[in-house]
């Protein structure tokens, strides 16, 4: 149910089949295809289809509960107020099968009250009669769903952290002035839902994005935004136009234009297969970001790596699975270094086998099957 790219060799997602040049102008968050990869590689499947909630039919509905044993809801910021269903509800009112969602997350600028539409109230209340538990990322998302009346809830965190099943995961830390590579997870495009002060974020981002790239050999990953895939593609003319917006929302200014042009020439990468990321991250020493898909991967290929809060996905994950995480602010007021100091991990690590367990827990008293 709602899912994020193309599969491929059962288990592994890309981009959906379309035109480059439309791909490159459009905004698709690559997030989204590292959360549906991850969560096909826990789970034991012998097939999938898509389940419609745009056109679905009488036969369409008729066809899943005969050949189907249960559905996935993928892990995302379903649990918004605005968030639209299509026709879920209907869809999911005629299924005889179970429903799961597992690793769905609230999402607000800042921790507060979080009014559901009636919709997704009803839509959350069917899930939550069809599975053991919904599964969330944390514990706001928690606080979320009980404040609309939904209860049966369990906190496991995002089936990113998890991908590799490797319950014994062992960080590859280094002593700070050991550190050379760093990969910077970047979250340019932003609005109210995410950042209570958006220019305020814009400057603290690219002001640390510029300090982290002028100490260390620098790959800036990206996630979505077209202004940078049209850099990435070195479409020249896509980039003449992208820079004209660039400087409208005054990400490039007299005084950074330069210095943000020569890394978006020469440091940008951008993943079309989620499994291209994890080779280009295992490359690198250490991951400091704003997309939590940029540090949850990198942390599961061993690569330690640090969350810029900015929002309540970041810093709820961040607590759920104890990662390091730190303002712009607090990041920029000290030595880089002591952002990549190994000893801040301790609790990460103690807490590692236990958060493997527990997310691996639901999936069993759901009768999920699974490769955990």
């Amino acid at each position: 149910m709602i899912p994020a790219g193309k599969r491929y060799e059962h288990d592994k997602i890309m981009i959906y089949d379309q035109v480059r040049s439309d791909y490159i102008n459009s905004y698709f968050n690559t997030g989204d295809m590292m959360v549906y990869d991850s969560i096909l590689k826990l789970l034991d499947f012998a097939d999938l289809d898509v389940l419609k909630i745009a056109n679905p039919t009488e036969a369409d509905i008729a066809r899943y509960n005969a050949i189907f044993d249960y559905v996935i809801l993928r892990a995302s910021n379903f649990i918004h107020e605005y968030m639209r269903w299509e026709k879920a509800e209907w869809v999911l009112g005629q299924l005889k099968i179970p429903v799961y969602a597992i690793g769905v997350g609230a999402q607000a600028e800042a921790r507060r009250k979080v009014e559901l539409s009636d919709e997704s109230k009803r839509i959350w209340s069917l899930i939550a009669e069809r599975s053991r538990a919904i599964g969330v990322r944390g514990a706001f998302s928690a606080e979320v769903l009980a404040d609309n009346g939904i209860k049966n809830v369990e906190v496991v965190g995002c089936p990113s952290l998890f991908r590799n099943r490797d319950r014994d995961l062992k960080l590859a830390l280094k002593a700070p002035a050991d550190n050379k590579r760093i990969a910077f997870s970047l979250r340019r495009e932003t609005s109210h839902y995410y950042a209570a002060d958006t220019k305020a974020f814009t400057r603290m981002q690219r002001e640390l994005l510029l300090r982290v790239s002028d100490t260390y050999d620098t790959t800036v990953t990206i996630h979505g935004e077209p202004e940078e895939k049209a850099f990435f593609a070195k479409d020249e003319a896509a980039i003449g136009q992208a820079t004209e917006r660039l400087r409208k929302a005054e990400w490039f200014t007299p005084e950074n234009e330069a210095r943000l042009t020569d890394i978006y020439r020469s440091r940008l990468f951008l993943n079309d297969r989620v499994e291209d990321y994890d080779t280009m991250i295992r490359k690198h020493d250490f991951a400091i970001g704003y997309r939590v898909h940029g540090v949850l991967p990198a942390l599961a290929n061993r690569v330690p790596g640090v969350v810029v809060s900015y929002d309540t996905r970041s810093s709820e994950l961040a607590e759920t699975f104890s990662i390091p995480t730190y303002s712009a602010e607090a990041i920029l007021e000290q030595p880089l270094e002591k952002v990549l100091d190994p000893g801040q991990f301790d609790p990460f690590k103690k807490n590692f086998g236990s958060n493997y367990d527990r997310f691996k827990g639901l999936l069993d008293r759901c009768a999920i099957p699974n490769r955990m």
